[in-house]
């Protein structure tokens, strides 16, 4: 396509991060890019009240609130070894060092401060000159012409302003993470679904001409990467009795989809008359006094394929609406408890090409299995049960369980070759 065509723009040029600082940073050096990016949304809003005097219909004029602007990322996860996911906690979890509220920074109760992230969207115009990773030999940014861009030569991509200002940045100041989400399926690849919200946004040109090259290319984290009995049953993976009873010793192939979802809600506590984080040099203290509303909204779902009805009693118990399978209610029960364990496997995979293949490899030896957990306690309980299917046009009966967790406990660890068992060491 020409690169003088005003009609088309190929804006976004990537998506960077680091830990929120309170200066401006033009060096694009200083971040990360987040890798798997498929889709990015910004959704700016701005409080208006609107002044008017008694006996006119016309306004007197209007005040802005703070503005309020949401950020939403999509992302598919690669397969090369290594944990993708954007909150983890290392491959060693203890309970009382990693419980989620405390870990990551969002302890009400102790002088840790906001898990806080500088975001960066990096922009070129629509009448752009490539974008270099390695300047062509005999050629500077400014010499850049519409043959190199047809030559397609080396280390040229589209993209660079011919201005000079090559790239533009949009820095969202002092994120707060509000959502995280994550959805296993038998179609497509496992996505990651994150929100951030920020109360600053700011423009800068004129800084790097060019991105980091692209990531080498590799596989993605699909459905065939779970398994929750690798290694015996309760080792590593663990799924809730409801559905082992259901699906009984098929419960990996009849499993269709698993849904994860951690919402995060903050308070802000303001002063009359000051807006902090207002002035540009005090961006640190945009979410000053801002603390989380606790508990954490944690719950996952798992959608089945049923091969028999459902196992056990719904009873109108204030302590317990569920009973035995094929038993009786037992005065005393408590809320059923559920431990939740979902691991995925990142290296060492059966019939799989390349490095990644389980077995000796030359001069590396033996790849050892390892996997990364979504490890939610065991203290979900159920909520919801819906069942879809079973019509005369031969569809299957698909059964999808919720569960909800009160008690904050997320634990996204790994890569590790085992289960580490997380037990608490009281009720916080």
């Amino acid at each position: 396509m020409p690169i003088n065509n005003k009609r088309i723009a190929y804006f976004c040029q990537g998506l960077f991060w680091k830990a929120a600082a309170n200066t401006d940073d033009p060096a694009l050096s200083t971040f990360a890019q987040l890798r798997g990016v498929q889709s990015i949304g910004v959704t700016p809003t701005q409080d208006v009240t609107d002044i008017r005097d008694v006996g006119k219909s016309q306004s007197l004029g209007r005040l802005y609130g703070k503005p309020t602007i949401e950020i939403t990322i999509e992302r598919v996860l690669p397969f090369d070894g290594s944990d993708p996911r954007f909150y983890k906690i290392g491959a060693s979890p203890a309970y009382e060092t990693h419980y989620f509220p405390k870990y990551f920074g969002m302890d009400t109760w102790s002088a840790n401060v906001l898990s806080e992230y500088d975001l960066r969207l990096v922009y070129s115009a629509d009448d752009a000159l490539p974008i270099v990773d390695e300047m062509p030999s005999g050629k500077t940014t400014g010499s850049l012409t519409q043959a190199d861009f047809d030559t397609q030569g080396p280390g040229i991509h589209q993209g660079d302003q011919r201005d000079g200002n090559m790239l533009a940045y949009y820095d969202f100041k002092h994120c707060l993470l509000t959502n995280i989400s994550y959805s296993i399926n038998l179609d497509g690849p496992i996505t990651e679904s994150l929100t951030f919200i920020a109360k600053v946004q700011k423009r800068y040109t004129g800084g790097d001409t060019n991105i980091p090259k692209p990531s080498p290319r590799t596989n993605l984290l699909r459905r065939q990467h779970y398994n929750s009995e690798v290694g015996g049953e309760g080792q590593f993976g663990e799924l809730p009795k409801e559905l082992e009873e259901i699906v009984e010793d098929y419960n990996d192939k009849l499993l269709q989809s698993i849904d994860i979802n951690v919402g995060v809600n903050y308070e802000q506590l303001t002063d009359m008359g000051y807006w902090r984080g207002s002035p540009d040099a005090k961006f640190n203290e945009l979410n000053k006094f801002t603390h989380v509303t606790l508990p954490v909204d944690i719950t996952t779902s798992f959608t089945i394929v049923a091969r028999r009805e459902m196992q056990r009693h719904i009873l109108m118990r204030d302590t317990n609406f569920m009973g035995a399978p094929g038993g009786t209610y037992t005065s005393g029960q408590h809320i059923p408890d559920r431990n939740i364990c979902i691991p995925l496997i990142v290296r060492g995979m059966q019939n799989s090409a390349g490095p990644m293949a389980g077995g000796p490899i030359p001069g590396r030896g033996t790849v050892p299995k390892e996997y990364i957990f979504w490890d939610l306690g065991a203290k979900n309980y159920l909520t919801d049960i819906s069942i879809t299917g079973g019509d005369t046009g031969g569809g299957n009966v698909e059964m999808t369980f919720e569960y909800k967790n009160d008690y904050n406990d997320y634990f996204p660890y790994g890569p590790t070759t085992s289960r580490t068992t997380l037990t608490p060491p009281k009720r916080y």
